[in-house]
């Protein structure tokens, strides 16, 4: 401090400094003006051109002044040094590393956080920093990638809705995996241009069909395009997941909404399998059979149709929708099975026709869950 003092360049602003946080420290009403002053003061302070040392002690000076100063006080500081250049890397980090209500500004805006410093917070904070720090306008690649892995919701949104920034590959994987807990998520990895079509053609027969309709609104042909180029790098995905995967939330809640509705039928969830919506298709059939989802993915893994002949001849589903279910169903699944084409196809008609309905609805009485 002594040094400080000596300096002819220093000590006039730490006078001001000091003098400014007395007066505010006394005041009653301390509002915006008076936090303001004391922010023009310490802008001041930083705005002098010092050596190294002399950074490292103002800094220090702040950093006691911010231990000692209420909430309100802290942001107002925060948001004045986002935007300066020339803020001492300690300062900041203590300021980043404040609760969030102070630290959002720095995390968001200062450049002079480097991608060392920003992947550190990463490490060592929680989602709400992260969520902050991925609506950066300037960050690196391994740090869009931290933020990708975190696989947290929120922090995915942000990234993917982020137009100041390129996605790596990395991360357009990773962000696409949390599709499945907010199919919204697809919609913002469509409008941006570093999102390869296989990626796309992957995320649109995922997604619901109200989402569908509006991709399908606003990319125009895009459908099409998936029918003549991408359907198998499509389908190779969804056979790799299957087993893995399950309907989103927003799946199971539609198909609920249809059944209530009167609208889930037989011809609806062919419908469905024909668009290529297998997850959709999962959760409808559950929700149609009451169901859990596992057992009807199991039924659907079965080569040979057995189970989804006795579940089809218990829901009073016709024969000709069975073959329909069956065969669409198959074109997703069968080379994953060791027995398939039109010697299973004769094996599932026939356990079809030979299952007596009341067998059959007993047998799927075992396996129902109530909804």
């Amino acid at each position: 401090m002594s040094m400080l003092e000596q300096s002819e360049k220093v000590a006039p602003h730490l006078v001001k400094l000091y003098e400014t946080q007395r007066l505010y420290g006394l005041a009653k009403d301390k509002g915006p003006e008076a936090r303001m002053e004391l922010a023009d003061a310490i802008t001041e302070l930083l705005d002098i051109d010092l050596n190294y040392r002399e950074k490292d002690l103002v800094a220090e000076v702040l950093i006691s002044l911010l231990k000692q100063a209420e909430r309100d006080l802290r942001q107002t500081l925060a948001e004045r040094l986002a935007v300066m250049p020339n803020v001492p890397i300690r300062l900041l980090l203590h300021i980043a590393h404040d609760e969030i209500f102070v630290a959002s500004s720095v995390l968001k805006h200062s450049t002079v956080l480097g991608d060392f410093d920003l992947l550190y917070i990463i490490k060592s904070q929680t989602p709400e920093y992260w969520r902050v720090i991925a609506q950066r306008a300037k960050m690196g690649p391994s740090v869009i990638d931290a933020l990708a892995d975190t696989k947290d919701i929120d922090t995915a949104r942000n990234l993917a809705e982020n137009s100041e920034i390129v996605l790596t590959n990395h991360a357009v994987n990773a962000i696409s995996a949390t599709v499945k807990e907010d199919e919204n998520i697809a919609l913002s990895l469509f409008r941006r241009k570093e999102v390869p079509q296989s990626v796309r053609a992957a995320l649109y027969r995922y997604v619901s069909a109200e989402l569908q309709n509006v991709i399908e609104q606003e990319f125009g042909m895009f459908k099409t395009e998936i029918g003549a180029g991408l359907q198998s790098a499509m389908e190779e995905l969804i056979e790799d997941d299957f087993r893995n995967e399950r309907p989103t939330t927003a799946m199971i809640h539609a198909a609920q909404r249809f059944m209530k509705a009167g609208k889930l039928t037989p011809m609806m969830m062919i419908k469905t399998l024909q668009h290529g919506q297998i997850m959709s298709f999962v959760a409808q059939f559950a929700i149609y059979t009451k169901m859990p989802t596992k057992t009807v993915q199991e039924i659907l893994m079965q080569p040979c149709g057995q189970g989804l002949a006795m579940t089809c001849k218990a829901m009073k589903i016709n024969k000709q929708d069975f073959i329909s279910m069956y065969l669409l169903s198959q074109r997703y699944f069968s080379s994953a099975n060791s027995n398939t084409g039109k010697e299973s196809l004769n094996k599932a008609i026939s356990y079809y026709d030979k299952v007596k309905e009341s067998v059959a609805e007993r047998i799927l009485k075992g396996s129902q869950v109530t909804q």
